[in-house]
């Protein structure tokens, strides 16, 4: 299904003329239409963390680099996103505070786990990564449209373009954008919207095992197991 056909879905249901073209037209309708189509993907893509758009991106240390540049289809990092190093055991510490990523710079710490960030469009670690290490993390992409040669992009721009994710939630959610726009009752609209958000949401990341009991350990949790080994005599 192409953004068009999104758009000849969602014209009957707004009002206007079934479009033949999208891309190519410029009437205000049609101008109008392509804004809410774009805005309405983009809140797809948002709202939740979809497993089609999970990337996974892996940082090699060079013995000096202590910054390093984001993936060119960054958009944003999980919702939970944990980084997780080669040189460690744990995985390394997230500073949200600036002042905290400032004293790490400054004072003479001793890094247990590692530490991430980012700032000035840079994923940045502490302390330098050796020559080989490595650091792994998921994040979502941006390339939220598959064109009709196959390759993704970040935006529609052409009739034929694919929405990466779905094409009914596109058209439901664009139907709930116009008509708030243009002032008109949508509560319907918007339920429906959200019933068919909640089920995709749902299933989007497979079956979800019931567990009863109490629930497996492993040497991550407190109060288990050291992940190494230990030597020397036992009394």
């Amino acid at each position: 299904m192409t953004v068009l056909d999104v758009a000849k879905d969602v014209a009957p249901k707004i009002g206007i003329t079934v479009p033949s073209q999208l891309f190519a037209a410029t009437s205000r309708e049609m101008v109008e239409l392509r804004l809410f189509i774009k805005e309405t993907a983009d809140d797809i893509a948002t709202v939740f963390d979809w497993q089609l758009l999970k990337t996974l991106h892996t940082i090699t240390g060079d013995g000096a680099a202590t910054g390093f540049t984001l993936p060119s289809d960054y958009d944003r990092m999980l919702t939970t996103a944990s980084v997780w190093s080669s040189r460690y055991l744990w995985e390394m510490a997230h500073v949200v505070d600036t002042n905290r990523w400032l004293e790490l710079l400054t004072l003479p710490y001793t890094q247990i786990t590692g530490s991430w960030t980012i700032y000035g469009g840079q994923f940045h670690i502490l302390d330098t990564m050796a020559n080989g290490d490595t650091a792994k993390f998921f994040y979502l992409s941006n390339l939220i449209v598959s064109s009709s040669g196959g390759s993704n992009k970040d935006a529609f721009s052409a009739d034929d373009d694919s929405f990466r994710l779905s094409e009914k939630l596109l058209a439901l959610g664009t139907v709930v954008k116009w008509k708030a726009q243009k002032s008109q009752p949508y509560d319907e609209d918007l339920a429906l919207y959200n019933i068919e958000l909640a089920g995709l949401m749902d299933k989007d990341g497979g079956s979800k095992p019931t567990l009863s009991g109490r629930p497996p350990v492993t040497w991550r949790q407190p109060n288990v197991a050291w992940p190494g080994t230990i030597s020397g005599a036992i009394p």
